[in-house]
């Protein structure tokens, strides 16, 4: 947002977030699966931002046996720091289970997924979008101004993504809608465009320009 300095009228333009080139890179070129994950499964990506979420930790946790009796699903689970040694002493070793504390390289996660099931946050939605992975998106209830609520609908409106509450997990939503999404290609590949679709890949330089015409205006 800016002001100029002759009609002092506001300007607004919507730059989407800045994402790392990288990931956008790594989306086109990235053909293997990374984290040592099978090729000919599907791959549930779950993770709840830098920290994790417990809420989606423990229920993915609980459920674990819906999930991993698929014969054709894997699972990376990236669990945050706190809940990673409970979680990986209940699970143990598992080939279709690759269980971390944090996700150093989102490109490859994201590269090697089908499905994401996740938060709703900003900058997390913002790359869903430019990688077009679809996902499934659990918004924090306690968001500020529920603004995860509001950065879901947007997703769930243009046909990139599911939402399902977190109130509604013990209600067994979440495996039903991964199982749904899993049995229908045409539906995750309308997700993937869709996704695309929304994506403001050149956020970054719509950003630089609008400071550069704000130096302008400053100027005249």
């Amino acid at each position: 947002m800016y002001e100029t300095s002759k009609k002092k009228s506001i300007k607004m333009e919507i730059s989407g977030n800045p994402i790392r080139g990288e990931l956008l890179r790594r989306a086109k070129t990235l053909t293997s699966k990374s984290y040592g994950l099978s090729e000919g499964k599907r791959t549930l990506l779950i993770f709840g931002g830098s920290q994790g979420s417990r809420p989606i930790n423990m229920h993915i946790l609980e459920n674990l046996e819906k999930y991993i009796t698929h014969p054709e699903l894997q699972l990376l689970w990236q669990t945050g720091t706190n809940d990673y040694q409970k979680i990986i002493t209940a699970v143990g070793e598992r080939d279709n289970v690759k269980i971390l504390p944090f996700l150093s390289d989102m490109a490859g996660a994201y590269s090697s997924a089908d499905i994401a099931v996740c938060r709703a946050g900003a900058l997390t939605i913002a790359e869903l979008a430019a990688v077009g992975l679809p996902s499934i998106l659990i918004p924090l209830p306690h968001a500020a101004e529920k603004h995860q609520d509001y950065n879901a609908k947007l997703m769930a409106d243009a046909g990139a993504a599911v939402v399902v509450n977190q109130v509604d997990l013990p209600s067994g939503k979440l495996e039903k809608t991964v199982f749904g999404l899993l049995n229908d290609d045409l539906k995750l590949k309308e997700m993937s465009e869709a996704g695309k679709a929304v994506a403001h890949e050149d956020a970054a330089l719509k950003i630089i320009n609008s400071l550069f015409k704000m130096i302008e205006m400053a100027k005249a």
